[in-house]
């Protein structure tokens, strides 16, 4: 694991973090919600957000800089896996919204810098394949219905006590597209770009 690289891309996310602080200071300045003196609820959860992804970037800072040989690799795949995901929050805000824009999927696979999360991290990788499905952050009503659908492909003997887990999704990974109702290239998509962002997928054709 390359730590001086991963190092100075946390260094670049913890001064990203205080300009977004700032940012979103001057537009409660400059009345972009609305002109009262007290503070908008929006900006302080927003400040709030970034001021707490700011201490925690400089802590997994000092995780990586303090790597041992003794370390267990399932450890420090944890905290790189911790902070690719911290430097992508603050790099993208809207990565962590539950439906987007098709045009930022784009904009993340053209982006040579953006780091999948567990990529090359065989211990995380496994443990996210085995996790449910709610890690992709999807919304309720599309995770609900990803999980029905798939669920049509588990034998039914099995279904009763059977658990949707990303393992099922990579495993129907190609057949996404033919499972919705309506708007099944769109959901396709998101789901395909969020195991993409997780590092267990691959980047999808537009």
């Amino acid at each position: 694991m390359e730590t001086l690289y991963l190092i100075k891309k946390l260094e670049q996310a913890v001064k990203k973090s205080l300009e977004l602080v700032d940012q979103e200071r001057q537009k409660q300045a400059h009345g972009a919600y609305f002109p009262l003196n007290t503070r908008h609820p929006r900006v302080l959860a927003r400040e709030t957000f970034y001021q707490h992804e700011h201490k925690i970037l400089l802590d997994v800072i000092d995780q990586v800089d303090s790597f041992s040989e003794q370390e267990a690799e399932e450890d420090k795949e944890e905290i790189v896996f911790i902070a690719r995901k911290l430097i992508a929050e603050v790099a993208y805000p809207w990565i962590r919204r539950r439906v987007l824009d098709e045009g930022h999927y784009q904009e993340i696979y053209r982006d040579k810098d953006f780091d999948p999360y567990a990529k090359g991290l065989p211990h995380t990788q496994k443990r996210l394949r085995s996790s449910s499905i709610e890690v992709l952050g999807l919304s309720g009503e599309l995770e609900r219905e990803l999980i029905e659908e798939l669920m049509h492909k588990v034998p039914q003997s099995l279904r009763k006590d059977y658990r949707i887990s990303i393992e099922d999704v990579v495993s129907h990974k190609h057949e996404l597209q033919n499972m919705f109702k309506d708007n099944w290239s769109q959901k396709a998509r998101l789901i395909n770009f969020r195991l993409y962002e997780l590092g267990i997928g691959e980047k999808e054709a537009f």
